[in-house]
């Protein structure tokens, strides 16, 4: 989708193939190191024995390394393994069957490697049908101000003026924010936005969800419980009523589970008001994008979140749905659910405003009140 995108994947693709390559050679002389110690099984075993023991143990060390990087390391393991057995086997066949062995060994890495890091097929990215702006419209903007994995800088006060103006820039009256590190970061970034600014931080640890607004409201941690996810509401009492935005932060990589209970809470919690209500943020759920090696890293259970996407489609229709990636790695894991009863006269995706160390580009989305019986508001489905 973008070349800035494609060099993300190709990236992510010979990290992880040096990385298998590098866990079979520690393997190696590990291996070897303890059959001299122990005086066993020296130059003994069989070549499928010895090739399903070097995988082995190179697959545990790629596991401890994910633990180090703050990396799911089953996940990990899963989406190297092909590598880990190419790799395998040229160690272990690699001298005796010569040029053929390591052509052999080399195909299937390279292979593993384009499937790691091909992008889905460029797609026409679907124009959502918007509506006539109005004065009173609410212009929200959603926006992961954190860093990237692994180990990417988190948001820092650094940003802040950055941020900051971004926000002017675009016009936004409510701001859903996530990975804020506290609410003394979102504080500071309230004074740099001038007066006017309320909003809170969730209680979540990790890097949480917030909302400010400068239209007024009354600020709610809607919850959650997990690290690295939850919800904040801003509720705001207009003349066409009450209308309810929800800032969400999904816990990232194998929490397919964790993911579907914070969708079932905002379900549970909307529904029940049945105020008009807005929900936006990062659901770490991508179900257009599709299958690579990768994807054993950043989810569990490819099905359950594409359920939990079903779900949370029951509370209205995201604008952007079927258009540009707001994440890195060609991801589209930032939505922005809109009530039926609230029309959408613009959407954005600013590409530009991101900032170094950042894997998130902000979204723009112009709604409406009510809709007053005019056509070209979204429709949920």
């Amino acid at each position: 989708r973008s070349r800035a995108e494609l060099g993300g994947w190709w990236m992510a693709g010979m990290s992880l193939a040096l990385c298998s390559w590098l866990a079979v050679a520690l393997a190696a002389v590990l291996g070897r190191a303890a059959a001299d110690r122990l005086g066993a099984f020296r130059g003994g075993g069989g070549t499928g024995l010895r090739f399903v023991g070097l995988a082995l143990l190179a697959a545990s060390i790629v596991g401890l390394s994910g633990l180090v990087l703050q990396l799911p390391p089953i996940g990990l393991v899963v989406a190297s393994s092909p590598v880990l057995a190419a790799a395998s086997f040229f160690w272990i066949r690699g001298r005796g069957a010569g040029v053929r062995a390591g052509i052999a060994a080399g195909a299937v890495a390279f292979l593993v490697c384009v499937k790691l890091f091909t992008m889905p097929g460029e797609a026409a990215a679907e124009e959502p049908r918007l509506a006539a702006q109005r004065p009173d419209d609410v212009v929200l903007m959603t926006w992961n101000i954190g860093g990237g994995a692994p180990r990417f800088p988190a948001a820092d006060e650094g940003k802040i003026p950055a941020v900051a103006e971004a926000i002017q820039r675009s016009g936004a009256q409510v701001v859903c924010l996530q990975e804020v590190p506290s609410q003394a970061y979102l504080d500071k970034l309230r004074a740099a936005l001038g007066t006017g600014w309320r909003g809170k931080v969730g209680a979540a640890e990790g890097g949480a969800a917030a909302v400010m607004s400068r239209i007024g409201g009354e600020f709610e941690d809607a919850g959650g419980g997990f690290a690295g996810g939850g919800a904040v509401v801003a509720r705001i009492t207009t003349d066409a009523g009450r209308l309810n935005f929800v800032s969400c932060h999904a816990p990232p990589g194998r929490r397919s589970e964790e993911r579907r209970s914070l969708a079932d809470w905002v379900l549970n919690t909307v529904r029940a008001s049945e105020e008009k209500t807005v929900v936006a943020g990062d659901f770490n759920i991508d179900p257009e994008r599709g299958w690579t090696f990768l994807d054993p890293v950043l989810s569990d259970s490819r099905t359950r979140d594409r359920g939990t996407w079903r779900a949370l489609s029951v509370l209205g229709a995201d604008p952007g749905e079927g258009g540009r990636a707001t994440a890195s790695l060609g991801r589209r894991i930032d939505w922005v659910m809109v009530d039926a009863r609230m029309p959408v006269s613009d959407f954005r995706l600013l590409e530009s405003e991101r900032r170094a160390g950042m894997d998130h580009a902000p979204v723009v989305v112009r709604v409406g009140r009510d809709l007053d019986g005019e056509e070209g508001g979204l429709a949920a489905r």
